[in-house]
């Protein structure tokens, strides 16, 4: 399944992909303005990602949420099953001057990073979470580290996880097991698909 869902989504035309992925950032934009309070005294801690290879581009949504006035946290994955996500100010990311940032999807299992610390999971107002797959229930197929598997159990019940793929992955069913953490929310760049 994530062969076939990868190999699809390789097909896209990056004019596509790149139109595809602006509208997705907009739903999922609407999402968290309808969930989280911009204005407020205490901004949002919102969790996102920088794409790699093929992946949903997040930039516009990353520069909105920037705009608004959130804190940005992003993944450093330390190795299989060891990620951790850090705040990351709108200068640093723009330079991508941070290996994290400028490669995401290697490992940094040694690797300091000056000036920044790991957010605390449970500190997270949102997450916004790539992934091979998605079904209408809510379940998601990584590509196949478990990063996210063992991350997404750590973050709070009231914590906003909304999953962000193109329609052409959504699966009619993914296979669940024990561990997995369903979303809150599934966003295409036509669907906000909310499970029951």
């Amino acid at each position: 399944m994530r062969e076939h869902v990868l190999k699809t989504r390789r097909t896209l035309p990056n004019d596509a992909r790149a139109s595809l992925s602006r509208a997705a950032c907009a739903r999922t934009l609407d999402l968290l303005d309808a969930h989280l309070d911009f204005s407020g005294e205490r901004a949002p801690l919102v969790a996102t990602y920088c794409a790699m290879k093929n992946e949903l581009d997040t930039t516009h949504l990353i520069e909105r949420l920037y705009a608004r006035g959130a804190h940005v946290a992003f993944p450093c994955t330390r190795g299989p099953l060891r990620m951790e996500f850090m705040e990351v100010n709108e200068a640093t990311w723009r330079a991508a001057a941070i290996d994290f940032l400028a490669r995401p999807g290697r490992f940094f299992p040694d690797q300091d990073f000056p000036g920044l610390t790991a957010v605390d999971p449970e500190a997270l107002d949102a997450i916004v979470v790539p992934g091979a797959a998605f079904d209408e229930s809510g379940m998601r197929l990584g590509l196949g580290a478990g990063c996210y598997d063992a991350f997404l159990p750590q973050v709070r019940k009231g914590c906003l996880v909304a999953g962000i793929a193109f329609d052409e992955q959504l699966c009619e069913q993914i296979p669940a097991d024990i561990h997995d953490r369903r979303m809150s929310v599934v966003v295409t760049p036509t669907r906000t698909i909310e499970p029951a």
